[in-house]
């Protein structure tokens, strides 16, 4: 019997400044997975959307079905023939998600086809497990801010709910960093006043996005354990961080592992903020897609077909 299911998945920010993998929000940003069991020849897989592109696979490589085979062989259900209709609009490489979308796309899809779906925190688990750390993941599935851990095999997370003020604005390169490379600019020791410093700033950063009093934030999103390190890689990151500061950004980080830079404001501020980066990237001779979006709210939903 043909059976199918449309996932939509949000893009997500995170590290949030301080919260090196621990804080991911997600955005009104959005992928989609559609899955059908009627397949005739075992896979086939159809990409679309604004960031598609060549080098997302269409075979068994592709990370969205990788995903699904996952939940089914967990499962210990066969895997049925499958046609995959993948819409990406989440750019690849540019510290949005992008990996984590798939994943949660994927096995959420699979769940939901299963005739007994895993239970939710096996669920989570092994979304959390395929991707190597739960920031990204968690505010992709769950939505909202969210602050999440690891712990004896164990995810562990809390969902906030963002201010209705907040607008998340987004200078999206035209160039990739994987994020292995960002990794590695990260020293593997570092000095334990840098750690109290990041530490101490993290519940201040989800007080200030769930109430949306943002005097303050650039100082509280502050960091000292990623950013330094890959902010070299990142091109015009002290001219975008000024213009964005001048033209009412409460705060500016990387977002993820970059090369996107996330600029946090109120949502009366977002269409100056937009214009007036969009502004320096071209006087700069950085291309890049600048963009104004809030915070998803719902995570992973089912969504009705058409």
């Amino acid at each position: 019997m043909t059976r199918s299911v449309r996932i939509r998945v949000p893009a997500t920010t995170a590290n949030l400044g301080p919260g090196f993998d621990c804080l991911g929000l997600a955005l009104k940003l959005y992928n989609r997975v559609t899955v059908r069991t009627d397949g005739e020849a075992g896979l086939a897989i159809h990409v679309s959307g604004s960031a598609h592109t060549p080098q997302i696979a269409r075979d068994g490589h592709n990370l969205v079905y990788r995903a699904f085979r996952r939940v089914f062989e967990s499962a210990g259900v066969p895997l049925p023939n499958l046609i995959m209709d993948l819409e990406v609009n989440t750019p690849l490489a540019r510290g949005l998600g992008s990996s984590a979308s798939a994943i949660v796309g994927g096995m959420t899809a699979a769940n939901a086809l299963l005739p007994a779906p895993l239970p939710e925190q096996q669920l989570i688990r092994e979304m959390v497990r395929m991707e190597g750390h739960p920031d990204n993941i968690m505010a992709c599935y769950a939505g909202g801010l969210v602050a999440s851990l690891l712990a004896d095999d164990r995810v562990i997370y809390e969902k906030h709910i963002p201010a209705p003020n907040i607008r998340c604005v987004l200078v999206v390169p035209g160039y990739e960093l994987a994020t292995s490379r960002a990794r590695q600019a990260i020293p593997r020791r570092i000095p334990l006043a840098d750690a109290v410093f990041n530490m101490s700033r993290v519940p201040h950063v989800i007080t200030r996005l769930c109430s949306g009093r943002l005097e303050n934030l650039a100082i509280l999103m502050d960091d000292r354990l990623h950013q330094p390190y890959r902010q070299p890689l990142v091109k015009g990151f002290d001219v975008i961080t000024s213009e964005a500061e001048r033209a009412g950004a409460a705060a500016v980080c990387l977002s993820g592992a970059g090369p996107t830079m996330l600029a946090i404001c109120e949502q009366e501020k977002a269409g100056v903020l937009t214009q007036r980066l969009a502004e320096a990237t071209n006087a700069i001779g950085i291309p890049a897609q600048v963009l104004a979006t809030a915070p998803d709210l719902a995570g992973a939903v089912v969504e009705p077909e058409d």
